[in-house]
């Protein structure tokens, strides 16, 4: 279940040298020949544009001769609602880029002829919220993983940019990615804060440390471990060593002072294991609950 686009040059037509220029200058693409898939390893996002030859066999019937419909872009459906956010700009350069027409046939969508991104991220967002009532209305009782659309559109947000901020702020501080947790059922937000080195940190459930040189010492060696720190637990010492800028904390030390080694020392390592999960796999909160209480 996924949006399909499909696209054809208003003249002439795309070469397989064209189509591998195009998304080898670009960011986050890979495997890039009659397909070139975006995968942002930062946000999660991911979609693929093809090329080929003939019509592909899903696309709308236009009419015209074989081979009218070259070119496609697909992304994936019961998916959080940012995907389509960040694929908007990719699309509208490609389309830019080489001068095309579409034909979209996403209820509410655009249809056949010029682009218009608003029309496209309403095709999306109508496309995608009907994969979530299909998927959910056959188990309305799965297991998912699910947090408010705005907390993921921060999180969305803080990833997609994170490496000009990491610019901006200099080597001198580390810019984590955000990232999601099991705990106990949910999905947490969470960064890693190795050693409590200096940071940007943003606002966050839960900071994982791993402790080198900060581990507690244990029988007169200290051995490498990790910590989970609840935000709860280090937002005074945090904000007591900071200044706010970028959406986050930056620490403004180059060495973790006393209060800061203290708090992070005092929590107990962590046995199990951390479990991670996909960004793909958090959903929109709002839309599981819209239509697992809707009728069928």
């Amino acid at each position: 279940m996924s949006y399909d686009l499909f696209m054809k040059p208003r003249l002439g037509t795309i070469t397989r040298e064209e189509f591998l220029r195009h998304f080898a200058s670009r960011a986050h693409y890979e495997d890039v020949g009659d397909q070139a898939w975006y995968r942002n390893k930062d946000t999660g996002v991911y979609f693929v544009f093809e090329r080929s030859d003939t019509t592909p066999s899903n696309a709308p019937d236009s009419g015209e001769s074989e081979g009218d419909l070259p070119l496609s872009f697909n992304i994936n459906y019961f998916r959080p609602s940012f995907f389509g956010k960040e694929a908007e700009p990719e699309v509208q350069a490609f389309i830019r880029q080489f001068d095309l027409l579409v034909s979209d046939p996403q209820i509410g969508g655009m249809g056949t002829g010029e682009y218009n991104s608003a029309k496209f991220l309403i095709g999306w967002a109508n496309g995608n919220e009907f994969g979530y009532r299909a998927i959910l209305q056959q188990d309305s009782e799965q297991a998912l993983f699910t947090a408010p659309e705005l907390e993921l559109e921060q999180i969305w947000r803080w990833n997609f940019k994170r490496l000009e901020v990491q610019a901006m702020v200099g080597e001198s501080h580390f810019v984590p990615r955000i990232f999601f947790l099991n705990i106990d059922g949910d999905a947490k937000s969470a960064v890693v804060w190795p050693d409590a080195i200096p940071s940007l940190l943003p606002k966050v459930a839960y900071l994982v440390v791993g402790r080198r040189e900060l581990a507690p010492k244990r029988l007169f060696r200290q051995a490498s471990d990790t910590a989970l720190i609840a935000w709860w637990q280090a937002e005074r010492v945090i904000r007591d060593h900071s200044s706010t800028t970028g959406g986050g904390f930056l620490l403004n030390y180059s060495a973790p002072p006393r209060d800061v080694v203290e708090l992070v020392r005092s929590h107990l390592p962590r046995k199990e294991p951390l479990q991670g999960i996909a960004a793909d796999a958090v959903l929109d909160a709002e839309l599981v609950a819209k239509h697992r209480t809707a009728p069928n």
